[in-house]
C-alpha cells in the first residue's frame, strides 16, 4: 500500500515541476511546438539544440534522479 502512494506521489511531484518548468521556458503552447519543430527544420545538416530539446534533457534528469526513491 505504501509504495503505491509513494509512486503517486511521485507522479503527481513530477508533473507539477514538469509543467512549471515548461511554464517558465515557453510563452505558450504554440512556442513550444516551434521550438519542438525547429529541432530538425534548420537550413544546416547538423543538430540544432533548442529550448524543447533543453526541456526533454531536464525532464529525463529530473525522472531518472527520482529511480532511486522507489528502489
Amino acid at each position: 500500500m505504501w509504495l503505491w502512494l509513494k509512486i503517486l506521489g511521485l507522479v503527481v511531484l513530477n508533473g507539477l515541476a514538469l509543467w512549471g518548468l515548461a511554464w517558465v521556458m515557453f510563452r505558450d503552447v504554440d512556442d513550444f511546438i516551434d521550438s519542438v519543430e525547429g529541432i530538425f527544420a534548420s537550413e544546416h545538416t547538423y543538430f540544432v539544440p533548442t529550448r524543447a530539446l533543453w526541456y526533454a534533457v531536464l525532464a529525463l534528469s529530473l525522472l531518472a534522479s527520482e529511480y532511486h526513491v522507489l528502489f
